[in-house]
């Protein structure tokens, strides 16, 4: 699968690197399938998965997926990535959030979507 990702969102990934611009980057297999282990919760509960651009700048791929309930665990891992050159990096993420409404309305599930650059 290949996609043209828009030119704002590549500016978060791609940081200064401004040879994204004009590059379809292609999502991997295992990140659609990870995505989807996470959104209809199989196997082990995935709580966040972080994705990155591989250092081939071709491809997106997945970086961590994890079962870390605590959230200043994963928004250390998104403060801390770097890239290859040990420089901080630009990730993408999404994150199982679960939240009670109000007037005993009960649970609510949904993934929210993280941009760090």
């Amino acid at each position: 699968m290949s996609v043209r990702i828009p030119s704002n969102v590549l500016m978060d990934w791609a940081h200064t690197d401004l040879i994204f611009f004009c590059v379809p980057v292609s999502i991997t297999d295992e990140c659609i399938n990870t995505f989807n282990d996470l959104r209809m919760k199989k196997g082990d509960k995935l709580k966040f998965i972080i994705f990155k651009i591989a250092d081939n700048k071709k491809e997106v791929v997945v970086d961590e997926a994890s079962t870390d309930q605590d959230y200043d665990n994963f928004r250390k891992k998104l403060e801390d990535a770097k890239d290859s050159n040990g420089k901080p990096a630009p990730r993408y993420a999404v994150y199982d959030v679960e939240y009670e409404l109000g007037g005993n309305e009960g649970k609510r599930y949904g993934v929210a979507e993280v941009v760090l650059s």
